[in-house]
């Protein structure tokens, strides 16, 4: 059988044979075998022979051993030596000697006086020897030794007997070797080579057609595993002959087979633009038809709230009011994630205002937070321009689901949103979100199932918690369209978790030019004041410190009231010109240490005092007040509310109407930060500085929250003041 081997990529094939190729596999093998047999047989024949000499020797020695015997005992070197030369009259003994017991030489006949003239082997054969001892028989009946008779047959006695025997074996192993390798490569060649050759020719001149009826048949006449090839190749080809019709039956009806196909596909097509025209028409009914009683329902719920009634009956549409709200929210993310489900949800690029979309978290999430008394903060970065275009709605929709599952999820302890500007060029700016949160936490493996639809954390938290587990796979979908993702950054039970996203957003034209104005006109009114920061919280002392040192003042902090009191008396010829006082504070609240600070003599430069907490009550405003304090702030604190809250209490004045010739640092202390009494009454300003404050006697305690009744002008950089 002929087989091509391939060499290379050149192409070029080596041709070979089975037989030779297995002829050559099995002779280095068949003459190994060979070897061995002719060793076997001449070792055979080797210890035979030196046997059959030494048993010659031993009986040729108890032969001559009487004479010998008597020649000892009478001391007759004579006869020992005709002993000795009858005993080399044979014709293996090549040499004889007597010993007495001692070993010492009596007589001896052609053996080797020196050890040089000791005979050399041949090839491998060595000489034998035979001792017999001389015994006589003494007149009590013992026999005593004479001596010891020794005869010695040298290599060439034994190599001249083996010589024979040793070309006739190896003659014998040449001729039998060489007939059975013959037969052999016979069996090889006609009975396997020539057999599959037939059956290569065979396979060879197949031709599938639509007769198979002149195909050469295989035949292999032997039962083995080469058989069973056979029988193999047969199946195969009927089992392919019959693939080969049915593809050319195919082949005649392709072309009608594609046109139905084609008609089919575009039915199904149709079929599923209608029925997605059928999804979008009902999605947008059911917004309508859904959110509009529902938004009534919500807005008559508010009126009669307004009104005097008693308490089980205000209780009871409190908690009506609660419910529709819920059921608000879980029909919008039925709704926003059929919408992404459709693809029909697109991302508006639009310029807003980033703390606007932060003011409105805070007024959804601020009130819950303050509820069960957990602290919220944000980490603003300066880097982010305050005016971007991208789609605040989105962006606030996943930073409310963030920081509403945060709070949800946190009995005590604080919420912090963190804002970084990871990448920033000409046409925007990459920035990243992250919520932390001090709450339960989550195992590993319920992270995994946290982004999949309808899946919370485990079927515990939807009893206890509720919710649709929509909200976070939504967030992933809009983090997508936004040019982000979505991520768990950390998470452990009972030490809270960390949720991140980012977000490419555009920036507003003039922008950074503002924020720049903003400095340049913020930075000289600041420079040179003194600031101390007064808070219990790390987080929301490094905060107020960040914010701070960015509107390039002199910082310091303390972590409770006693500390800010001795840093105070000791600020000697550099006082305080600001003291931002936290309320709640372990050993001494925030209104205490003000009013020590008011009555400390040794404190000659007295600091104006601005309350920031988290605690926004009418009570805590109150104790604010009756402690002398000059202004008060809601956490979480941002950046255009502080700034303007120290240049008002600092008698700095806003920035879009101040002037240029305001007193230095220590000096000539402005308005109080606080209405006058019976007054109530709201100042929002819309300005290049993007400065807000509020001084409401019954509101400032929210962090620039207004009310729903009100809408800001966009677009105008005038003041306007108007009833809370």
């Amino acid at each position: 059988m002929v087989v091509a081997l391939t060499r290379g990529e050149s192409g070029v094939k080596a041709q070979s044979t089975l037989s030779r190729r297995l002829l050559r596999f099995m002779l280095p093998w068949y003459l190994l075998a060979t070897v061995g047999m002719v060793v076997v047989q001449l070792a055979v024949q080797y210890v035979g022979i030196s046997r059959a000499i030494a048993e010659d020797l031993d009986s040729l020695g108890r032969t001559i051993e009487p004479a010998a015997t008597n020649a000892v005992w009478e001391i007759d070197r004579d006869q020992m030596l005709k002993a000795l030369d009858g005993a080399r009259q044979n014709a293996i003994v090549s040499g004889a000697r007597i010993e007495s017991p001692e070993g010492a030489l009596l007589a001896d006949s052609g053996w080797p006086r020196e050890s040089a003239d000791a005979p050399e082997p041949v090839f491998f054969v060595h000489g034998q020897s035979a001792a017999t001892p001389l015994r006589h028989a003494t007149a009590g009946g013992e026999l005593q030794l004479l001596g010891v008779l020794r005869l010695h047959a040298a290599p060439s006695v034994i190599w001249d007997r083996l010589k024979y025997g040793f070309a006739v074996a190896l003659l014998n192993s040449v001729v039998l070797s060489g007939v059975l390798w013959l037969l052999f490569v016979w069996t090889i060649r006609y009975r396997l080579s020539n057999t599959l050759a037939a059956v290569v020719s065979a396979v060879k001149n197949w031709r599938f057609g639509t007769d198979d009826t002149a195909a050469e048949p295989l035949s292999y006449p032997y039962s083995d595993e080469l058989g069973e090839l056979v029988d193999a190749f047969r199946e195969s080809r009927l089992r392919l002959s019959a693939s080969m019709r049915e593809l050319d039956a195919l082949n005649h009806d392709l072309e009608s087979i594609v046109s139905a196909r084609t008609r089919e596909l575009q039915r199904a097509k149709e079929t599923a633009e209608s029925a997605t025209r059928v999804k979008s028409d009902f999605l947008a009914t059911m917004s309508h038809e859904i959110r509009t009683p529902m938004n009534a329902i919500l807005g008559m719920l508010y009126l009669v709230l307004k009104e005097d009634m008693p308490a089980s009956a205000r209780g009871r549409l409190v908690k009506a009011q609660g419910a529709a709200q819920s059921l608000l929210g879980i029909i919008n993310d039925i709704l926003d994630f059929s919408k992404l489900e459709a693809g029909k949800l697109a991302i508006e690029q639009v310029e807003f205002d980033l703390e606007l979309v932060l003011e409105r978290l805070v007024d959804a999430v601020g009130l819950q937070a303050d509820a069960k008394g957990i602290e919220l903060l944000i980490r603003h970065d300066p880097a982010i321009p305050t005016l971007l275009v991208g789609d605040p709605l989105r962006l606030g929709q996943v930073l409310l689901n963030l920081c509403g599952n945060a709070v949800k999820f946190t009995e005590q302890g604080e919420v912090e949103l963190a804002l970084h500007c990871l990448e920033r060029d000409e046409e925007g700016v990459r920035i990243q979100v992250c919520v932390r949160d001090t709450g339960i936490g989550m195992e590993p493996g319920q992270i995994h199932e946290l982004f999949q639809k309808f899946t919370q954390a485990d079927q515990s938290t939807t009893r206890r918690y509720g919710g649709t587990g929509l909200g976070l796979a939504i967030c992933r979908s809009l983090a997508d369209l936004m040019g982000g993702h979505l991520w768990v950054e950390s998470s452990a039970p009972g030490h809270g978790t960390t949720i991140c996203f980012t977000a490419r957003l555009a920036v507003a034209r003039q922008a950074q030019a503002r924020q720049r104005e903003l400095l340049e006109r913020a930075g000289p009114r600041l420079q040179g004041w003194r600031v101390l920061v007064v808070d219990d919280n790390p987080v929301s002392l490094e905060i107020l410190s960040d914010m701070l040192m960015f509107f390039q003042v002199d910082v310091s902090t303390a972590s409770h009231g006693a500390q800010a009191l001795t840093m105070l008396r000791q600020a000697g010829g550099q006082p305080y010109d600001l003291v931002l006082m936290d309320w709640r504070m372990p050993g001494m609240h925030g209104d205490e240490a003000a009013r020590r600070i008011r009555a400390d003599p040794c404190i000659a430069h007295q600091p104006k005092i601005v309350m920031v907490t988290a605690y926004g009550s009418e009570d805590v405003m109150r104790r604010a007040n009756q402690a002398g304090m000059d202004g008060f702030l809601i956490k979480p604190v941002s950046p255009s509310s502080l700034l303007d809250t120290m240049l008002t209490v600092l008698g700095r004045g806003t920035l879009p109407d101040a002037g240029a010739g305001a007193p230095g640092p220590g000096r000539g202390r402005g308005a109080p930060a606080w209405p006058a009494p019976g007054s109530c009454w709201s100042r929002t300003t819309t300005s290049t500085a993007n400065s807000r404050w509020s001084c409401c006697a019954a509101r400032a305690w929210r962090w620039t929250r207004r009310s729903t009744g009100r809408r800001r002008s966009s677009g105008s950089s005038a003041s306007t003041t108007m009833p809370c």
